[in-house]
């Protein structure tokens, strides 16, 4: 299944589109699956704000990508 296929199924079943499942496979061996979630630190913030939880970038790389920690 190509990325957009992937991204059109997501949001025909009502998931928010940047969820992607993945799952890593080294030598023969897979890992155990899981989902990793693109969004924008701006509204991951106010997501968080609205839940009255709290948000911290943690690493931010040149090119936007970040790791974030949520946290009470």
């Amino acid at each position: 299944m190509t990325f957009n296929a992937y991204q059109k199924r997501n949001r025909k079943l009502g998931r928010y589109f940047g969820v992607v499942g993945l799952q890593m496979e080294y030598n023969g061996g897979y890992g155990q699956s899981f989902k990793l979630l693109h969004i924008d630190p701006d509204t991951l913030n106010n997501i968080a704000v609205e839940l009255d939880w709290k948000f911290k970038i943690l690493h931010k790389e040149e090119k936007g990508s970040y790791l974030a920690k949520i946290f009470k």
